[in-house]
């Protein structure tokens, strides 16, 4: 068995099992560089990735807590926070988290995605409209912004243009299920 002795080789170790999928190879990896390295905020986040990707959500928000702890000015741990809530269908949360994260980068496409995928699942597509246009205007290619705009478009009643923007995703990701079960 593999046994990494610096907090730097648990990462990477962590990291390599999180990319893959292996979340409980990377939540062990993810512990021990937690603990051999305590303050590194990136460590945090990464444990609360792997336990998210567990489906173990108190202890997944107890890493995302620590890690803003550590970093409170950190976009990426918001950022990341806002995607597990998202995982787990807590839309109001993912809410507060991604514009928490756009507070800290107004730059940041995907916590723009993020807001604006919620305001989506909240109904409220004004606000997501407003959202996801800013996502698709800092990465032109956000092929789920530019889908989750066509939903926005569609609730709120401009049919032909949620069709074009359906289209636009699909030619940006034809493999996406998502965008082709929005298309018809």
């Amino acid at each position: 068995a593999l046994r990494p002795a610096s907090e730097s080789a648990w990462v990477d170790l962590g990291t390599a099992h999180l990319q893959s999928g292996q979340f409980d190879e990377a939540t062990v990896a993810f512990e021990r560089a937690a603990r051999l390295a305590p303050n590194p905020w990136q460590n945090h986040r990464d444990l609360g990735l792997a336990r998210a990707g567990q489906k173990r959500w108190p202890n997944a928000d107890e890493a995302f807590a620590t890690a803003a702890q550590l970093a409170p000015d950190s976009a990426a741990v918001e950022l990341a926070w806002a995607e597990s809530h998202t995982a787990r269908g807590d839309f109001r949360a993912t809410l507060l988290h991604a514009l928490a994260a756009i507070e800290r980068d107004t730059e940041s496409a995907e916590a723009n995605y993020q807001a604006g995928l919620a305001h989506v699942q909240l109904h409220e597509p004004a606000l997501a409209r407003k959202r996801l246009e800013a996502a698709i205007k800092l990465r032109p290619d956000h092929a789920e912004a530019i889908l989750q705009l066509g939903n926005a478009q569609q609730m709120l009643g401009e049919y032909a243009l949620a069709m074009r923007l359906y289209r636009r995703a699909i030619e940006l990701r034809p493999e996406s299920a998502m965008a082709d079960a929005n298309s018809g």
